[in-house]
């Protein structure tokens, strides 16, 4: 099959940007091109509906892996994780569990110990790291300030994944992820559509794209809340009933980059 032109230059935009990435940690393509391998092989696997299992031939046609390759793939032992950032989960809970919010349906102000305090909320989290850890961390960076009655506060805005590579490189894989592959659905399947919007500008100052990002993450954030708390009452509703086999990702994010071109204006929402 031959690649279009249009096909061709949107592969190589999203591969300029994960090769930005690869070059900055020292990943060469030999490396690169296991993990492509291994994927492609996986991928094929995965989405096969036939009754008929898939011949390492067949796999080989499809993909365009060497069927040695494929054999050698098969034979590995492969497991896919559901793990989630604990941080962002203590963070999901909060700002969505009726147990943790106040009258108005906001994050409470949280004791240190006891019933519905931070402790609690950590613990019913993960069992693997401590409050006081956590805490001692989200000061440090503000997420969380500590009032006149030591009650501590969340500072929503203050929030995103730390400068732990762990936390970040879980993210930088699960939400890219999800936004190709729910932009490839839309081509495989154009009866049932994901929503994917964006606005873009260009020709502007620092200080004026300094203004737009501000009010980006104004709106953005009570957005991503209103709908984590939504999500969340309709789990615990669900959890009565037998079909539980869905799962949703709404993202939000904001690029700001300074470009080679002076003079030029480009405003677009698509």
């Amino acid at each position: 099959m031959k690649i279009n032109k249009v096909y061709t230059k949107s592969i190589e935009r999203i591969m300029s940007s994960l090769s930005l990435d690869f070059i900055h940690n020292g990943i060469t393509l030999p490396e690169i091109l296991k993990i492509l391998k291994k994927s492609m092989v996986l991928t094929a696997e995965k989405i096969n509906k036939s009754k008929v299992k898939l011949t390492e031939s067949r796999i080989s046609l499809l993909t365009g892996v060497h069927r040695k390759d494929v054999k050698k793939i098969r034979n590995l032992d492969y497991f896919e994780t559901e793990s989630t950032s604990v941080y962002a989960r203590v963070i999901s809970e909060w700002t969505a569990n009726p147990k943790y919010l106040n009258e108005k349906g906001y994050p409470a102000k949280l004791p240190k110990f006891g019933i519905c305090s931070f402790d609690d909320l950590v613990s019913s989290v993960s069992k693997d790291i401590r409050s006081r850890t956590l805490l001692d961390d989200w000061k440090e960076r503000k997420i969380i300030t500590l009032d006149k009655k030591d009650l501590i506060k969340l500072n929503l805005k203050n929030y995103s994944p730390s400068d732990s590579d762990l936390e970040m490189r879980y993210f930088f894989g699960e939400n890219i992820a999800d936004h190709i592959y729910a932009s490839s659905q839309n081509f495989i399947d154009k009866q049932n559509r994901n929503f994917e919007r964006a606005v873009y500008s260009s020709g502007l100052t620092k200080d004026s794209i300094k203004k737009i990002e501000d009010l980006a993450i104004e709106l953005s954030m009570p957005v991503l809340v209103k709908i984590n708390k939504l999500a969340f009452d309709l789990a615990q509703n669900d959890k009565k009933k037998k079909e539980q086999k869905y799962r949703f990702k709404l993202g939000s994010y904001f690029l700001k980059i300074e470009t080679e071109t002076k003079n030029t204006s480009v405003n677009k929402n698509t």
